[in-house]
């Protein structure tokens, strides 16, 4: 993949957290961390071709940064 790419990618994640009320610097590091997540499992997908259970864990990744979103939580300072 190309690097601007995946900071688009990354970008539209970070955006989309601080429109949902996350604050900017938390949504910096939870987009990072999303990303690195959808990259991750795609390459185990290539790897393994387990999609059932690489979906169950976008499935729990996803559902735990909507958690975060829901409550408003964001990273303490010594976090970031």
């Amino acid at each position: 993949m190309r690097a601007d790419q995946i900071g688009l990618w990354r970008s539209n994640i970070e955006q989309r957290l601080v429109n949902e009320g996350m604050a900017p610097a938390a949504a910096a590091v939870e987009a990072s961390l999303t990303k690195a997540m959808f990259t991750g499992l795609v390459l185990d997908l290539l790897a393994t071709g387990e999609r059932r259970r690489l979906t169950r864990a976008l499935e729990v990744g996803l559902s735990r940064l909507e958690q975060l979103v829901w409550a408003g939580a964001g990273l303490s300072a010594n976090e970031i």
